[in-house]
């Protein structure tokens, strides 16, 4: 049967309208490359993982955890690098009177080519279309991708916060049972038990609260368990040794390099801090783990990959995030007619050195 290609720009609305259809009007996220075979990872991850990066160099020391010391280093350098140069340049906050936190920091080190933890994502799929065809590479299918489930959308600020919440928690937990879980002897593990069993937890929100160990292991939702008479002292023991592993080291870490565990990805709304974010209506996807793309491209298969417009959108529903292919023969067609609707360079760039290169290349197109 013949299928209908994504062959320009409102073969593509079709198909988010027939998604959106499908998510019960819920948001959408959109993302935008240059080569279909990629999955969908931050330049701080592929940074990681295309360079020879060097063991932190102590002897007997597991190698998964020097390397991970060694990632981390850098990716903390490098943010901290930026934050203490950045006030240099006077191209950096639009708003007045506002004081930039770490997490807007970072989307000003992404949008000014800083490799970072985060991933571009925009509410409009045009913004995305320009991304995906905007340096198309010779005999390249592009792609445009749609994020619709288990994500949590936040603001800059709250994230933060939240960020500095749970770093504090299970650092000062940690601190709790340290002594305790680096003894190996059985007293003073039943004594670490004793400890959750006497902790006084917090309340706690397994979709709102960020988790820094695997498992879904929160030191106040297991001891909220053990004071119900939910768990025993075995679980008890595994949490511990779950929070005790690599002796806290993630707990200590700054936001650059810090892991997450939740399921649901969080996606964070920047302020509006310049003009290049308001234009692309930009939002920043948090990679869990800086050092791990956020969907590999084994992610992509027949089941969340979506090749023309006449497509059943209810086969895709269960999918958080279906690929979008757009083969190479249209590519040039599509970005001529982004560009009839003001999607533009100037328009996703608007700084003037960008401006200039749009002007001249717009320009020198009616003399060649």
């Amino acid at each position: 049967m013949f299928k209908h290609e994504v062959a320009c720009v409102g073969d593509l609305l079709k198909i988010v309208n027939e998604v959106a259809k499908h998510n019960q009007e819920h948001q959408l996220y959109f993302r935008g490359q240059a080569d279909s075979s990629w999955g969908i990872a931050s330049s701080l991850c592929r940074l990681l993982n295309n360079n020879a990066i060097k063991p932190h160099p102590v002897n007997g020391m597991a190698p998964s955890l020097a390397y991970k010391i060694s990632h981390c280093r850098l990716a903390s350098e490098l943010f901290d690098t930026f934050k203490d140069k950045f006030v240099l340049y006077s191209d950096v906050n639009i708003i007045k009177g506002y004081e930039l936190n770490d997490i807007d920091l970072h989307v000003m080190a992404q949008h000014y080519q800083l490799p970072t933890r985060v991933v571009d994502l925009t509410k409009n799929p045009l913004i995305s279309l320009y991304f995906a065809t905007e340096e198309n590479m010779p005999d390249t299918d592009v792609s445009v991708f749609i994020l619709k489930n288990g994500y949590a959308e936040t603001s800059s600020s709250i994230f933060q916060s939240k960020l500095d919440k749970a770093r504090k928690k299970y650092h000062d937990f940690y601190q709790l049972i340290r002594q305790s879980m680096r003894n190996p002897s059985k007293l003073s593990l039943s004594y670490a038990v004793d400890l959750v069993k006497n902790y006084k937890y917090d309340l706690y929100d397994l979709n709102q609260d960020l988790l820094l160990c695997k498992g879904d292991v929160h030191p106040d939702h297991y001891a909220l368990l053990s004071s119900l008479g939910a768990i025993g002292d075995s679980d008890i023991e595994k949490m511990l040794n779950v929070i005790a592993d690599e002796d806290g080291f993630n707990f200590r870490q700054s936001h650059s390099a810090i892991s997450l565990f939740n399921t649901k990805l969080q996606v964070i709304t920047p302020l509006p801090i310049n003009q290049r974010i308001k234009n692309q209506q930009g939002l920043l996807l948090f990679s869990n783990i800086i050092n791990k793309p956020i969907f590999e491209a084994s992610h992509f298969s027949s089941s969340n990959t979506i090749t023309a417009t006449d497509f059943d959108a209810g086969n895709f529903s269960n999918e958080n995030c279906l690929k979008i292919v757009i083969k190479y023969k249209y590519v040039n067609a599509i970005r001529e007619e982004l560009e009839r609707y003001g999607i533009t360079r100037d328009f996703i760039y608007p700084e003037l050195p960008n401006y200039t290169v749009y002007m001249k290349e717009k320009i020198l197109r009616d003399y060649v």
